[in-house]
């Protein structure tokens, strides 16, 4: 069986009864109507509709408790419009089933039909089609099924009895808009009965069929407020004429019923909105106004009163100048109207008793609802003005003290300028002095050494003053060392230490330092392997100080090497940052010279110290000895060659010391006027 797009299965009293007015609502609102006896698996959009009996049997309580459990859309309809308390089939089945199922009452037309369904949301009420529904009642059987023939030839439904009886009861469902009735009837004549059924419904329009065209029966009719006449026997084209004629005037009214139910709604959805909105207002606790076109207050919500002490009724109609200057008026109005129609401004607002507070103006015009009015919103804004001056305040104080203590700061660093430069002038002349007597004491310890060897002495003396003469020897070389490292630190950091600038070939440079190292080397049994990764290892620095840097590099790694193990040195090419101490860098090529050792490493905590003066790593200190000044010396060097140096430890074993310097003379006239030869030392 194919199936409608909705589809509505009726449970009638007797089965098979599709004649009862809740069908023809159903069939108008586009509804496919069954018997509940041709139940298939609901759809979406499916009902299930029960009329209200005296009595359920078994089966049907069973339908429905199964209907209600898989929460498909089941209705109870009533056969009248009386309520519960009266009305004996809806209480037995509200009884049985609970409240959990809705009931529905007459009258069963597709517009009150639709409403209590709860489709009027997706079925909008003026696209409802109104069928009128005809009740036809005639005590000859014959003449009500010409009657019953006739209608339904013109397309309307009709339900059609013998008795005025069970006409009036079927009136009572509010389903019917036109009755037909004979007037010579045995229950009871057509106009009794179109009198009693005016009383039920008073909307029904009525036609009396009759043969008697006197006087005394038209007057009858007219006091009954029937509707319209049609003699025996029956034409059809009057009977359509009339039928035409009544269905203009109950589509009208529903109509208007519809207009009114519509518009009361709508009131009611206005009404409601106004409330939300009045009571939205209300808890605001900014002033809201409503201005009209010449400016003056129309509204305004009771936050104006709390704001300004002003009475909300007694400042209706008055010019919004009383709140505020005229000139800030003009000004917040001004820019309203350039163009802006919602705007906001800064300004003062004064209070009834003359006192004056900070707010924020936003007046926006209206474009759609109340056009040519004004909404202007006042927000005090005292707390923020007091919050804003105590941070200025704050901020004051703080760079008061910011300013006082970086003078502080600064006189400091003076101080410890002037203390630095007198300690490095005091190290640089005593070193200085500390020179001649050590050169002194060294020959004549080596003068005294060859008188010991030519003097007719006993060995045993000889030896014990030529163990003396080289112990002699030994620490003033280790003294005279430390004396040349201060001196070369004091001159470089007083701004000394100029540089003779010219070629140099780095392997040549480390071949040198391997000579002057190789008794230290050879003592060890330590390698030194040379990786060269660049075609040409020449650079632009001072030969004599980058010999420093490369001996005290490849000594120092010496020292903290194990017995017969590898040092290697990387030439590789880079980049290097001759100006990092201005804002923005300036690259350009370097060699990159890399001594890497198998030694004990750097804790990591002491990398970024090690290049400070008087700094050795924990783990060689009291092993290797030294002074602390050479990697010093180092950084000093390698930074007046704009260069860099770093160490790292390796991954595996020992510690990595690289310094990168530039391979050409810096060309300064490629960077600004800012940095360049005016950063040089």
């Amino acid at each position: 069986m194919s199936r409608a797009q909705k589809v509505a299965y009726y449970s009638a009293t007797d089965e098979g009864d599709l004649e009862h007015p809740i069908v023809y609502g159903l069939k108008s609102l586009g509804y496919e109507v069954r018997l509940l006896t041709d139940l298939e698996p609901a759809g979406s959009n499916d009902l299930i509709v029960f009329l209200a009996r005296p009595q359920w049997s078994e089966l049907e309580q069973r339908h429905l408790h199964e209907r209600l459990a898989a929460k498909a859309s089941c209705f109870i309809a009533s056969p009248c419009q009386h309520d519960i308390d009266d009305n004996p089939c809806v209480k037995l089945a509200i009884n049985i089933f609970g409240e959990q199922i809705p009931v529905i009452y007459p009258p069963y037309d597709s517009a009150h039909l639709a409403r209590q369904l709860g489709i009027i949301t997706h079925l909008p009420t003026n696209q409802v089609n109104h069928i009128n529904q005809v009740i036809l009642v005639d005590d000859s059987p014959t003449m009500l099924a010409v009657l019953q023939h006739y209608v339904k030839d013109l397309g309307l439904p009709c339900y059609a009895t013998v008795s005025p009886k069970e006409a009036l009861t079927n009136i009572q469902s509010g389903a019917f808009d036109i009755l037909i009735s004979d007037y010579q009837m045995d229950e009871m004549n057509g106009i009794e009965l179109i009198k009693q059924s005016k009383k039920i419904f008073p909307d029904i329009k009525s036609i009396l069929v009759t043969s008697f065209g006197d006087k005394k029966v038209v007057l009858e009719a007219i006091s009954a407020s029937v509707d319209a006449f049609i003699e025996k026997p029956v034409d059809l084209e009057i009977l359509q004429s009339t039928l035409t004629r009544l269905e203009k005037t109950i589509n009208m009214r529903k109509e208007n019923s519809r207009l009114l139910v519509k518009l009361t709604e709508k009131n009611a959805s206005l009404k409601e909105g106004k409330d939300t909105l009045h009571n939205t207002l209300e808890c605001l606790n900014e002033a809201v106004l409503t201005l009209n076109d010449q400016f003056s207050v129309l509204s305004a919500n009771n936050a104006l009163t709390k704001l300004t002490q002003h009475n909300v009724a007694l400042i209706i109609n008055s010019p919004i100048t009383f709140l505020m200057s005229k000139q800030l008026w003009q000004g917040l109005l001004t820019l309203c109207l350039d163009s802006h129609p919602e705007t906001s401004k800064e300004g003062v607002i004064q209070r009834l008793d003359g006192s004056i507070f900070p707010a924020i103006l936003t007046l926006k015009r209206s474009e759609n609802f109340l056009k040519g009015s004004y909404i202007l919103v006042i927000q005090d804004i005292t707390l923020q003005k007091s919050v804003e001056n105590n941070l200025l305040s704050i901020n004051e104080e703080l760079e008061s003290k910011v300013v006082e203590r970086t003078q502080k700061i600064e006189d400091a660093m003076l101080e410890a300028e002037r203390a630095n430069m007198a300690k490095s002038d005091f190290l640089a002349n005593m070193s200085h002095e500390l020179r001649t007597p050590m050169h002194a004491i060294m020959s004549f310890n080596s003068l005294i050494d060859k008188e010991a060897t030519h003097q007719s002495l006993p060995s045993e003396i000889q030896e014990k003053i030529q163990g003396f003469t080289l112990r002699i020897s030994q620490s003033s070389k280790r003294l005279l060392r430390l004396i040349n490292n201060l001196l070369d630190i004091s001159k470089l950091e007083s701004g000394h230490g100029n540089l003779q600038k010219n070629t140099l070939n780095m392997l040549h440079v480390i071949e040198l330092v391997k000579t002057d190292l190789s008794p230290l080397l050879e003592e060890k049994g330590i390698q030194i392997e040379v990786d060269c990764q660049v075609t040409d290892a020449k650079t632009n620095a001072d030969d004599e100080k980058i010999t420093q840097v490369m001996l005290n590099l490849i000594s120092n790694a010496c020292k903290f090497s194990p017995i017969g193990s590898i040092i290697d040195i990387r030439l590789e090419a880079s980049e290097v940052n001759v100006d990092a101490r201005g804002n923005a860098p300036y690259f350009v090529p370097s060699l990159q010279v890399s001594v890497r050792d198998r030694g004990v490493g750097i804790p990591e905590s002491e990398i970024n110290d090690i290049f400070d003066k008087f700094i050795q790593s924990s783990k060689t200190k009291t092993d290797a000895g030294g002074t602390g000044l050479g990697l010093a010396i180092c950084k000093e060097i390698i930074g007046l060659h704009r260069g860099k140096i770093g160490a790292k430890n390796n991954s595996d074993v020992g510690a990595c010391f690289t310094f990168s310097l530039p391979v050409n003379a810096i060309n300064w006239r490629k960077t600004p006027a800012s940095r360049g030869e005016m950063n040089e030392r």
